[in-house]
């Protein structure tokens, strides 16, 4: 059978076989694709409508507790702090490496991972909505309600034991790690003194949908305010977590099988850049397969943990708004809050394809051993355990940034693909024939991914600047 000279290889495809003979046509159509990517984000939708409609009806879900800032106009209730004792850890029973790690990240970053006592000066019935389990703690004694992460029963502030009597409501924005007393004067007079090192503040039922007007009022940016405020933060019913989850599953299936789709399309006939890549895409169809499940496997996977570890999902969160705003992706958030898409696609167009993905997937794989590939699948372990959809608002937010998502780890998958290519073929390059040809060949691999790749995380940074910036504000 004759093959037509628009679906011939280029010349410097051309090896000791005929590599047409191994390429199979891909099925015609994306439609299957974009049907399941539109299932997994009406049900992203569905869940985050069902979720907020939830929130609202959830006791102080737009509270906010703040410190050394003048209280705003309105009803709020004085709070006084206390941090626990170091020798009392949040993490006091995790597994030695991960306390060290916590430790290490705590002193790189000046980040807080303590819990908190507080003491409030509000009256009894206040706070009996926030009671789930157990009772209210009475005025004077050595009783406390425990917040959402908080992981003890009892424990000693100056030398005094104090006992958990009851559980708050998840709701409870800016109360997930604290301890919640009712305030007395003999309580403060002996734990919550300066000289203690109490910190004096506020708490205001309400206080999330005012806080831009309380942005403006005080005159600071939102970032200098944020070490000072807690709240916004709270998590998530089960059902909601695992039916995002299924979304997002769902709406990766749909993206790696349109992607796969379209870079078999352009396999036949082969594209002077891509044709290289795309030939090896169809012919190693089982190598892409497999890259898919391992690189998704361990994201998704560790998803799951993200849901099964709230605790340090919402520490290294922490830690990880603390990089894009004061660390080393300060460039980032900085973009971010100018509200310029041009600035915030460009800035993270760079982090990503520059730095990610020339410098730790591309440049580590020259040698060629696919380093790259084992630092492409821990970036997607620690991404998916940050991602993992434990807080309200998840399920909405993911709603536009599934996309992102696919669009990004699509590229990520691409380069992966082809850095392992590379190293198979360099491996067996003496068995081919001629030696400089497939010497050829292999490059225009390479570099088929370098563009590939980099064109996607084009369109994600693009994309993201844009929801982000001019679509989001609009929607919430």
């Amino acid at each position: 059978m004759s093959v037509s000279p628009l679906s011939r290889p280029p010349e410097w495809y051309t090896e000791s076989h005929n590599p047409m003979a191994e390429v199979v046509l891909p099925p015609r159509g994306l439609w299957g694709a974009c049907v399941i990517v539109a299932v997994g984000v009406a049900l992203l939708a569905a869940v985050g409508l069902y979720e907020d409609q939830w929130v609202k009806r959830q006791p102080w879900h737009n509270a906010l507790l703040a410190f050394k800032l003048a209280p705003p106009q309105g009803e709020t209730y004085p709070v006084w702090s206390r941090v626990l004792s170091a020798e009392r850890p949040a993490f006091a029973k995790a597994p030695k490496w991960i306390r060290q790690y916590l430790t290490d990240l705590q002193r790189e970053a000046s980040l807080d991972f303590s819990e908190q006592v507080l003491a409030i000066d509000v009256a009894p019935h206040i706070l009996a909505p926030l009671l789930i389990s157990g009772r209210l703690p009475e005025p004077g004694k050595r009783e406390v309600l425990a917040g959402d992460l908080t992981t003890e029963k009892q424990f000693l502030l100056d030398g005094e034991a104090f006992s958990v009597v009851g559980q708050l409501n998840p709701s409870a924005s800016g109360l997930v790690r604290s301890y919640l007393m009712l305030a007395s004067p003999e309580l403060k007079q002996d734990h919550f003194s300066a000289e203690q090192g109490a910190q004096v503040g506020w708490l205001d039922p309400n206080g999330l949908l005012h806080i831009e007007e309380f942005w403006m009022d005080s005159g600071k940016q939102p970032t200098e305010l944020v070490p000072v405020l807690q709240g916004g933060q709270t998590r998530t019913q089960p059902v909601f977590a695992w039916a995002t989850l299924a979304g997002l599953i769902i709406v990766a299936i749909g993206g790696a099988l349109g992607f796969t789709r379209f870079f078999l399309s352009l396999a036949t006939p082969p594209t002077p850049l891509l044709g290289g890549l795309m030939q090896e895409i169809s012919r190693r169809k089982g190598l892409f397969f497999c890259m898919h499940v391992l690189l998704y496997g361990v994201f998704f996977g560790a998803m799951v943990l993200g849901l099964k570890q709230p605790t340090l999902n919402f520490h290294l969160s922490a830690y990880l708004s603390n990089v894009f705003t004061e660390g080393e992706l300060g460039y980032i958030g900085a973009a971010y809050a100018s509200k310029d898409i041009a600035q915030a696609t460009l800035a993270t167009f760079f982090n990503n394809y520059v730095v990610q993905t020339l410098g730790f997937t591309y440049a580590l794989s020259l040698f060629p051993l696919a380093i790259g590939v084992f630092k492409t699948a821990a970036s997607f372990g620690m991404v998916g355990f940050l991602m993992a959809p434990v807080w309200t608002g998840t399920a909405t937010g993911y709603t536009l940034h599934s996309i992102t998502m696919v669009l990004e780890l699509e590229a990520y998958i691409l380069a992966s693909f082809t850095v392992t290519v590379w190293a198979i073929r360099c491996f067996l390059l003496f068995s081919k024939a001629p030696f400089w040809q497939s010497v050829k060949t292999n490059i225009h691999i390479f570099l088929g991914g370098v563009l590939a790749s980099g064109a996607l995380l084009a369109i994600a940074a693009l994309y993201e600047a844009i929801t982000l910036i001019a679509i989001v504000p609009y929607l919430s």
